[in-house]
């Protein structure tokens, strides 16, 4: 493995080189080199643009790997930063196709950019779907839980008092956000701990309403 500051070069990378000149693929290899950089480039772009700061760049055997601080990111930017490096190969096999007649380079940034936009959950277009169901689930939320609220306050005419009102937006909120756990990130599971802190939570609910 190779190192040089943000750059990260794994031996899986190079061997994946040397098999591609050995087998013949000389003359189609600096295209497909080129073309993924382009689109590492768009995602090292659109992340700098965003005010992200990129910590690693690993290539292995298996394509590019960016690592960056998205924690805070907004998921519209987080979104756009994904599609970015897919939509660079998009426009540059378009620019290739249509202005330069070069249709080997613009085929193989069209290959590149609809690959990575399969909904695979290691590739780009995985990872965005991922992100737009999160926003879309929080968004949902949100769109019933204002018009909730008011129209449950005591102070509106509604029956419930604010402290009920928070706890049971809790427990919703709780509700969904375990569901889409369960369903979407397989990354942790449920375990007792989780359980007992839903006890806590309905016991919560027990002492509020108690009057």
């Amino acid at each position: 493995m190779w190192k040089s500051g943000k750059l990260e070069i794994g031996w899986g990378f190079a061997a994946m080189v040397l098999l591609a000149l050995l087998a013949g693929a000389g003359g189609v290899l600096p295209l497909v080199l080129l073309s993924a950089l382009c689109h590492e480039l768009g995602h090292l772009a659109a992340l700098r643009l965003a005010g992200t700061e990129v910590e690693l760049l690993r290539l292995t055997a298996f394509g590019a790997e960016i690592r960056a601080d998205t924690r805070y990111l907004p998921y519209p930017k987080e979104i756009l930063c994904t599609l970015a490096g897919p939509a660079v190969n998009l426009v540059l096999a378009l620019v290739f196709a249509r202005i330069a007649g070069d249709y080997v380079l613009a085929g193989a940034n069209l290959l590149l950019g609809v690959f990575n936009l399969l909904p695979v959950p290691s590739l780009d277009g995985g990872r965005a779907l991922f992100l737009l169901v999160s926003w879309g689930a929080a968004l949902f939320e949100y769109c019933f839980q204002v018009p909730a609220n008011r129209l449950g306050s005591a102070a509106l005419g509604g029956p419930f008092s604010i402290w009920e009102l928070k706890v049971i937006q809790e427990v919703v909120s709780l509700v969904v956000f375990t569901l889409f756990a369960v369903l979407f990130m397989k990354s942790d599971t449920l375990r007792w701990n989780h359980a007992a802190g839903f006890l806590c939570l309905v016991l919560a609910v027990y002492f509020i309403f108690r009057k």
